[in-house]
């Protein structure tokens, strides 16, 4: 995770300086694209026909699904669509295909002919992106890839077939043990630096209104910006440079929900410990508390007292696992009442984001042990988080959510559906106690319903709004402390 500064900073001067394999890839994205509106304003293609198909597998596909996302928000003339490697194998690549149940594709439901396909797969050896860039030759030779380094399986693929320009690489080499980290990070910012070169490349060109352009090269230059300027706000976010308030509080955090897992184990070795002491000994409390008060004198029902002591032992034996647990949550001054079970954890992020760091999360914990296991879960809460994992919530049940800067006019609504979801996540309560919720985001504001808020710090100049929200905020606290 500390080299995630470094390696997007690397990614941004190789396309600054204009030398590397990604700028001869993205000159030819951008001209097979142009070609194909140009095509259309000539009438020779169908105006529904596909002018650009991304797919990939799992987190590549949920990369891959934002950037279509974005290309249709910038461009409306542009049909762009995104599926599932496995999708397409299962139509295409299938002597019977496979009906995709559910989903609005069906066979030859696309135009795919001379479409520009960006395959997505960071290893390059996936098997279903590899079978794809195999099968869509047959219907088009404009196939780009995103992977890793351009040795990978599918990289020396697209160079047997001459086409050593339609590979775009990270350039992080293949990680096999990568959990949904770096390489996601590093593919997110490769593929930003290729919408903002192919949306840069239309906008300034004579196919500006043949594409439906939304966006202005004014937006593309404060986009580039600020994805200038995240480079600080990460290093920030991990202590590149060392230990910084941000990172430090995000580990706080961290430490604080590890504790909340360990507990299990803990309380396991400390009841392993108490039934090896009193049982070895033959001195359960209670008991040596008994025998020892009716030594000390002559006492009538002595054999009773004996059978309340062992009776109150035995309550301690079965009862001991959930004493454990309390005692040490009175000891790391933790919530007493959150149930004592294996703990749920639910990310809410916009999707990509949630399902990326489910998908992380959920790899580490893979190979724990059993008593220290994890159910993570991801939602999104301007969606469905409501619906999905509030019906969920129980005493202990850890939900962090990314919330958006609602300071700025662009966010505020979307802030604001990210509270309401948190909010009545927060507010569901038995025994008065509720999920421990966490949110991270750039507005210090904290919920007053949430647990724990971590703020970010900004690395950019302030926009105009935020000085009137400053100025407004300013005058409403002069008039308080009048009494106004």
């Amino acid at each position: 995770i500390k080299e995630i500064p470094q390696v997007l900073e690397k990614i941004q001067m190789d396309w600054r300086t204009a030398e590397g394999q990604n700028r001869a890839a993205a000159w030819s994205l951008s001209r097979a694209l142009s070609n194909r509106l140009r095509q259309k304003v000539e009438g020779k293609l169908a105006k529904d026909s596909v002018d650009l198909l991304i797919t990939g597998c799992e987190v590549s596909l949920w990369l891959g699904e934002q950037m279509a996302a974005d290309f249709n928000l910038c461009f409306k003339h542009l049909v762009v669509k995104t599926i599932s490697s496995n999708k397409l194998l299962g139509l295409d690549g299938l002597e019977i295909p496979m009906a995709q149940t559910g989903h609005c594709i069906s066979e030859n439901a696309w135009d795919l002919h001379d479409s520009v396909v960006l395959i997505i797969s960071h290893s390059g050896a996936t098997f279903a992106p590899l079978a794809v860039s195999k099968l869509l030759q047959s219907v088009t030779n404009r196939i780009f890839v995103v992977t890793s380094e351009l040795d990978t399986q599918i990289g020396k693929q697209l160079r047997d077939l001459g086409q050593l320009s339609h590979v775009f690489s990270t350039n992080l080499s293949m990680r096999p043990a990568e959990p949904c980290s770096i390489s996601v990070a590093a593919t997110q910012q490769l593929l930003t630096q290729i919408l903002m070169y192919v949306a840069s490349r239309l906008v300034s060109g004579q196919l500006s209104e043949a594409a439906g352009a939304v966006v202005t090269q004014t937006d593309l230059n404060e986009l580039e910006r600020l994805n200038r300027e995240n480079i600080h706000a990460l290093k920030e976010i991990v202590g590149y440079h060392g230990r910084t308030e941000t990172e430090h509080e995000l580990r706080r955090r961290g430490r604080a929900w590890a504790q909340h897992v360990l507990e299990t184990p803990r309380a396991w070795i400390l009841c392993a410990v108490y039934i090896a002491f009193t049982v070895t000994l033959a001195s359960p409390p209670f008991l040596l508390v008994a025998r020892t008060l009716l030594s000390l004198g002559d006492f009538e029902y002595r054999q009773e007292w004996l059978m309340v002591a062992r009776a109150f032992d035995a309550a301690v034996y079965i009862f001991l696992p959930q004493l454990m647990m309390l005692l040490i949550r009175l000891l790391q001054c933790r919530p007493l009442l959150h149930r004592m079970t294996a703990r749920t954890v639910v990310i809410g992020d916009i999707p990509w984001v949630a399902q990326s760091v489910e998908a992380f999360l959920s790899k580490l914990v893979a190979c724990t042990y059993s008593a220290t296991s994890l159910t993570v879960f991801s939602a999104n809460p301007a969606d469905h988080l409501v619906h999905r994992m509030t019906h969920r919530v129980v005493r202990g049940t850890l939900l962090a959510c990314g919330r958006p800067d609602g300071r700025l006019m662009a966010l505020t609504s979307g802030e604001q559906s990210v509270c309401l979801a948190v909010n009545q996540a927060s507010s569901i309560q038995s025994m008065g106690e509720t999920c421990e919720s966490l949110t991270i985001g750039h507005n210090p504001y904290k919920l007053p319903l949430t647990a724990h808020h971590v703020c970010l710090k900004d690395s950019r100049p302030k926009y105009l709004c935020e000085h009137l929200l400053e100025q407004e905020e300013g005058r409403t606290g002069e008039k308080g402390e009048k009494g106004e």
